[in-house]
């Protein structure tokens, strides 16, 4: 096998790394020293503390979506994949799954990021009113609109690896090591399907089948990374 050939059958070559960048507001905004009714002498001093914590400038309920959605691209991402850099490294077969997923993770999080911003002069004023006694510290706090769109970022990137010349023997040991937490993933599922056998269950939960056949998908999908793989799938 000349030297090309081998280079085109390296494991790292059949990976996609998707790496995720979705964030939001968090509703908050650190508190100023006026915010707190009390002489200035019983706070702590300025370069003792990072901040003096934190106010909410709304209902911290309304910005659940973005916390659920978020935990949908990671799930997502997790179940295809492994972490692997700054990413998930994911079988190019199953890439353009992720990839219609992800897309349409944007577009929901673009969708909900409109709606939030078209109620958000609203939602300061309701949480005001809901907290009378420190309202007018919610409303001096408040953010512009246009501060608070530029906290809401969706987007990712999708990556094909390609090692320097030379240097493909190293890319190839990080790639063999990103198989470390996916066996350690399917020993604890292991380890917690036996244990609920031997206390007496006749059957593993739904939960703990499901997780079970996820990873074994997992590792048959990256199998092509490490041949030793193959047994356990089986």
């Amino acid at each position: 096998m000349n030297e090309q050939t081998r280079i085109e059958k390296l494991a790292s070559s059949r990976l996609v790394i998707f790496v995720p960048q979705f964030s939001h507001w968090h509703g908050a905004r650190v508190m100023k020293a006026e915010d707190y009714h009390c002489d200035a002498g019983d706070l702590p001093p300025e370069r003792a503390v990072k901040d003096l914590g934190r106010k909410y400038l709304i209902n911290p309920d309304k910005l659940r979506s973005f916390v659920t959605l978020r935990k949908h691209v990671f799930n997502t991402l997790t179940g295809a994949g492994v972490r692997f850099l700054s990413g998930y490294a994911v079988p190019e077969s199953e890439a353009s799954e992720v990839m219609d997923k992800m897309d349409d993770f944007c577009e929901r999080f673009e969708r909900a990021k409109r709606n939030f911003l078209a109620t958000y002069d609203e939602s300061v004023e309701e949480w005001a009113r809901e907290n009378p006694s420190f309202s007018g510290e919610i409303r001096a706090g408040k953010l512009s609109l246009q501060e608070v769109s530029g906290r809401f970022v969706s987007g990712y990137s999708a990556i094909k690896l390609a090692p320097i010349p030379g240097k493909e023997a190293e890319l190839e040991r990080s790639v063999q090591g990103l198989m470390d937490p996916l066996l350690d993933e399917a020993a604890k599922a292991a380890q917690d399907a036996y244990k609920s056998f031997i206390e007496g269950h006749q059957d593993c939960s739904w939960y703990l089948k499901k997780r079970l056949v996820r990873i074994v998908e997992k590792l048959q999908s990256l199998s092509f990374v490490n041949g030793n793989l193959e047994p356990l799938c089986t």
